[in-house]
Order: structure tokens, then C-alpha cells, then sequence
């Protein structure tokens, strides 16, 4: 990057209280299938490198260390939900449509996104 230059970056935010459910009940805390688990993550050159998987979730202070000692200035954070998908039963839809919902989902305990601004220096 050139200095000056502007990134943006997301990753998925550990910090919920989905993600504190699902460990309370002993479900999967990562998105993923049986299909997905059973998927080889290494061979013999190392680390499958897939860019729409995620091998794990990192805190805010892990990801402001990685862009600090990459050379950027992280300018914001925040978090963020996602938005409404077809699939999603018409209750989710509904739900995520509400005003206090929508407040909500920019919250670290229901943002389901966590996304940084970092400039080059």
C-alpha cells in the first residue's frame, strides 16, 4: 500500500451473545457443515488458503496489533450486523427490521461483523 492509502477491513466478530450460546449449548462456533469440517484444511505445501472460510476469529485488540505492526493506523472500528437475506424465515426478516434491533446489531455483544478503517503511514 502506498502511504496514505486507505483500507478497509472486515472480519467476523467472537464477541457475541450468539457466539456465547452456541458454547453454552455445545453447538458449532463457526458457520460450516459437515461437508466443511470433513474438508482437508492442510496438504503438503501447509495452510489451504481459502479466502471465503474463516480458520478462526480474532479479538479487536489482535486485529489493531496485526494492522499497527503491518505499518497502518487504525482510524475506527465499529461493529455491524448483517442485513436480510431471502433465505432467513420472515420472522428474522422482521425482526432485523426493527429500529431497536438494527441499534442493537451495531453493539459488540450483537454486531455480527466487526470492521476497521486503517491508514498507511
Amino acid at each position: 500500500m502506498r502511504p496514505g492509502a486507505l483500507m478497509i477491513l472486515t472480519t467476523p466478530n467472537p464477541a457475541t451473545v450468539m457466539g456465547a450460546w452456541r458454547a453454552l449449548t455445545g453447538t458449532s462456533m463457526l458457520w460450516g457443515t459437515q461437508e466443511f469440517i470433513d474438508q482437508p484444511k492442510i496438504d503438503a505445501r501447509g495452510i489451504i488458503s481459502q479466502g471465503d472460510i474463516h480458520y478462526r476469529e480474532y479479538t479487536n485488540a489482535e486485529i489493531h496489533h496485526l494492522l499497527e505492526s503491518a505499518g497502518l493506523h487504525v482510524e475506527t472500528s465499529h461493529y455491524l450486523g448483517l442485513g436480510n437475506g431471502n433465505s432467513q424465515s420472515i420472522i428474522k426478516r422482521i425482526v432485523k427490521h426493527n429500529p431497536l434491533t438494527q441499534k442493537l446489531m451495531t453493539s459488540r455483544l450483537f454486531g455480527s461483523n466487526h470492521y476497521f478503517l486503517a491508514r498507511k503511514r
